[in-house]
């Protein structure tokens, strides 16, 4: 191989790698789901796409944690008092949670069902189900930052830990299930492919 041809090689390389670069910021990305910290609306083993639009409360963000990342649903912005009381989430002392209350099957990391209850909510007009947990808080959100909550409650590590996030931590806002497969018995969940996040 000549020295030319090998130019050209890192030449094609470096520009496929700006194109994905390039469609990764304007566009999205796909997003694989290693938790259960959002179900039962998102699950481990679905692959997401994530979109590059603003978020807005209600929405289900990748955050960037320093390292790592973490999906969650975003419920508070600057300026609101967000707080869980009795297990109920209130933004700016209203309740967003409905007071219909269902059961919900979540698949544990021990690969078993588990069925919790669950509870419907609407912010935004996005409507969802989400398992409550945790212990009672409050915090005003300071402007320009998001509080993000996920929405299975009990096992989500969220801003309930570490506080609101940075508008320069959110890195897209999912959109819809791509693809799923599920981690436990190597399964495609063929309801779930092209379905809308709430």
């Amino acid at each position: 191989m000549t020295e030319h041809s090998n130019w050209r090689s890192v030449g094609v390389v470096v520009s496929v790698a700006v194109a994905a670069a390039i469609v990764r910021w304007v566009v999205g990305h796909p997003l694989l789901v290693h938790t259960q910290g959002m179900a039962p609306g998102v699950l481990r083993g679905d692959t997401l796409w994530v979109s590059q639009s603003e978020p807005g409360l209600g929405d289900v963000v990748q955050v960037d944690l320093g390292g790592s990342y973490g999906l969650y649903r975003i419920v508070g912005m600057g300026g609101q008092v967000v707080e869980i009381k009795d297990k109920r989430l209130l933004v700016d002392g209203e309740s967003v949670d409905s007071a219909v209350a269902n059961t919900v099957r979540v698949e544990s990391e021990a690969c078993t069902a588990e069925f919790v209850p669950g509870v419907r909510a609407e912010i935004n007009g996005r409507s969802f189900d989400f398992v409550p947990g945790g212990n009672d808080f409050r915090a005003r959100i300071k402007t320009g930052t998001y509080f993000v909550l996920g929405d299975n409650r009990i096992e989500a590590a969220d801003s309930r830990t570490w506080g609101a996030v940075e508008a320069a931590q959110i890195q897209g806002v999912a959109t819809r299930v791509i693809w799923s497969l599920s981690p436990c018995f190597s399964t495609v969940r063929w309801r779930r492919i092209w379905k809308s996040i709430e």
